[in-house]
């Protein structure tokens, strides 16, 4: 039976739920702002392409692969030269140092 005392119990979880979820919403907005400033400081290219797919819309590597039309191979050895770059860039912002890295696959 419908009480008025359920009522406003359901009526307080999906107020609760809501609540979380609006916070998840916005926690994931600000993280992907943070992953585009962050993925900005790679020119456009293939590295950062494969850092969008697999962080940004959460692709995997294999379907990664496929979309770019290369081997999951060598998907992972851009991937893998995407982040040395990113954490050469990181390590240059640390020390207040501009570094400019290059597309290799020009």
């Amino acid at each position: 039976e419908v009480t008025p005392k359920s009522l406003r119990l359901r009526k307080i979880i999906l107020d609760e739920l809501e609540r979380k979820l609006d916070k998840a919403r916005n926690d994931r907005a600000a993280a992907a702002l943070e992953a585009d400033e962050i993925l900005r400081k790679l020119p456009d290219g293939l590295e950062r392409t494969t850092l969008v797919m697999f962080y940004v819309e959460r692709k995997s590597m294999t379907d990664i692969a496929d979309d770019l039309h290369i081997s999951l191979r060598y998907s992972f050895k851009v991937k893998k030269r995407a982040m040395e770059k990113l954490n050469r860039v990181a390590n240059a912002d640390a020390q207040g140092e501009l570094l400019i890295v290059a597309d290799d696959n020009l």
